[in-house]
């Protein structure tokens, strides 16, 4: 999971840069900004993609992943649930299931690696289920920019959880 950290942070910050620049569109012309930084991102993650070997197959069962799958589930139902209520299928939508489903995906991380990633799909369904009840017209730009901030504190929570798993190191 560790070597996955280098896509949450590309990702985390390809978020948040399109939110900021959803907000400066709103004020002067961006035009094909989004695009440009959705190519540097995935020019990135090809870089990557050699960095990133297998899954290193440290998994942890027990009680707690089992909590953990069950909010994953409730998650993921939840967000089902969410979307008929809000009634909405369009542009504003798939901004909210695409941080639904990375929300789903957090709580399915937490089976592996422990609750701060639990609870940091929770933060992330219920930020989509205020954005979805009350401010929807806002989606892209609060969705992307937290959204994306949620990514890189992935990337940092899988590079703190490796760092333990590994033990102290001397530093001289």
């Amino acid at each position: 999971m560790q070597r996955w950290t280098a896509l949450c942070y590309i990702w985390g910050l390809h978020g948040i840069a399109a939110g900021l620049v959803d907000v400066a569109s709103i004020y002067w012309p961006v035009g094909r900004t989004t695009f440009v930084l959705t190519l540097a991102a995935l020019a990135l993650s090809l870089l990557a993609l050699p960095l990133i070997g297998g899954i290193d197959g440290t998994r942890r069962y027990g009680s707690a992943s089992r909590v953990a799958g069950l909010i994953a589930a409730l998650l993921g139902a939840g967000s089902a649930v969410l979307l008929l209520y809000a009634g909405r299928a369009d542009l504003f939508a798939l901004e909210l299931l695409r941080w639904l489903l990375l929300a789903v995906m957090f709580a399915l991380i937490g089976m592996y690696r422990g609750g701060a990633f639990v609870w940091l799909g929770v933060w992330l369904f219920a930020l989509c289920a205020v954005v979805a009840l009350r401010y929807l017209g806002f989606a892209p730009l609060v969705l992307q920019g937290l959204g994306g901030a949620g990514l890189a504190a992935c990337g940092w929570l899988l590079q703190r959880s490796a760092a333990a798993e590994r033990g102290p190191r001397l530093r001289f």
